[in-house]
């Protein structure tokens, strides 16, 4: 009896000191526990809100809107155009439930590059409490011609690299094309006309003379004209004199905005030259009456430069004409 009953302590005392064995069932719950149910709470925690908006669940179409200030007029060669590009997200369900939506890419794009350019080609939505969702863009237009300008917005629907694999890429929602028409506005008109007759040098010199748009594609302007007349080299006495006159301009823009053609029409100049005795006190004054042939040019919207044979026509005495050159260079200036 007493041997039995040490025997069962032993064993249970044996028993005591083992490992218990565990349910293997029991281990890898507790392993799922231990793993899982973390990195579900903390992608709860990162997981953005727009999130949970995806494609698959989401009933939101998105629209990108690119509009130019509406009181901007001509578009002239060197402006800076302000462009603003609002994106908003509309509910499918519910079309009166609309919102514009901050912190989207918008990246913009130009037809034609050699027309202009976007100073920034890409810029994210702003969160401006007043106006949210817009981004600002610049087009800066380098030469006449006309262009179409493209937005293109990246709607994301996650932020973190599970969530792009399980979404896909961002899809792409694009504007309203903007279509812009750059002119010339303003041209700079510069002259300098030779002659010589008699061992007299005459210079008829127009500078800088402004020519604007006064309608689509047509262009005028006054110069004054600045006359310098020298005697023969080597007269003792004074040997300059000077008058002026005006001239009339007119530009004519062709249809597709690429070719120029400008005239240039002199109107008569009184050009009078002092004579002397031999002491070079005043002997008398000589009074001539001329006028410059018209001139005729033909270049790129761009601008450049002519050289032209001319003629400066008296108008009393046809043997005094004197035939002479004139250099022409007809230049863009920015308009705003």
């Amino acid at each position: 009896m007493n041997r039995n009953s040490n025997s069962y302590k032993d064993l249970s005392a044996h028993t005591a000191g083992r490992h218990p064995v565990r349910s293997p069932i029991a281990r890898w719950r507790n392993v799922f526990s231990a793993l899982v149910l973390p990195a579900i709470f903390l992608g709860s925690l990162s997981q953005p809100s727009l999130a949970q908006a995806a494609p698959a669940r989401a009933k939101y179409a998105y629209f990108v809107f690119a509009t130019l200030p509406k009181s901007y007029g001509t578009i002239c060669v060197g402006d800076n155009v302000p462009i603003s590009v609002r994106v908003a997200r509309t509910s499918i369900d519910i079309q009166t439930d609309s919102m514009n939506i901050s912190g989207i890419w918008v990246a913009g794009s130009v037809q034609d590059p050699g027309i202009g350019k976007l100073i920034i080609a890409r810029k994210e939505t702003g969160f401006d409490y007043e106006q949210p969702g817009i981004a600002g863009f610049i087009f800066h237009a380098e030469k006449p011609g006309k262009t179409t300008l493209f937005f293109n917005a990246e709607i994301r629907y996650y932020q973190s690299t599970i969530l792009k694999w399980i979404y896909g890429p961002a899809k792409i929602a694009q504007s309203n094309p903007v279509e812009v028409t750059v002119e010339v506005c303003k041209y700079k008109v510069s002259v300098v006309s030779h002659w010589e007759f008699n061992g007299l040098n005459y210079m008829a010199i127009i500078d800088q003379a402004g020519m604007s748009a006064d309608a689509p594609g047509h262009f005028t302007g006054t110069a004054q004209v600045f006359w310098v007349i020298r005697l023969p080299p080597g007269n003792p006495c004074p040997s300059v004199t000077t008058s002026t006159s005006q001239a009339d301009l007119t530009g004519v823009m062709d249809a597709d905005g690429q070719q120029l053609v400008v005239d240039l029409a002199y109107q008569v100049a009184e050009l009078q030259t002092q004579t002397y005795d031999s002491n070079c006190d005043a002997n008398s004054t000589m009074v001539d009456f001329y006028t410059p042939a018209p001139l005729t040019l033909s270049m790129p919207s761009f601008g450049g430069t002519s050289t032209q044979s001319q003629v400066a026509v008296n108008q009393n005495i046809p043997l005094l004409n004197m035939t002479g050159s004139a250099k022409v260079a007809v230049l863009p200036v920015a308009g705003h």
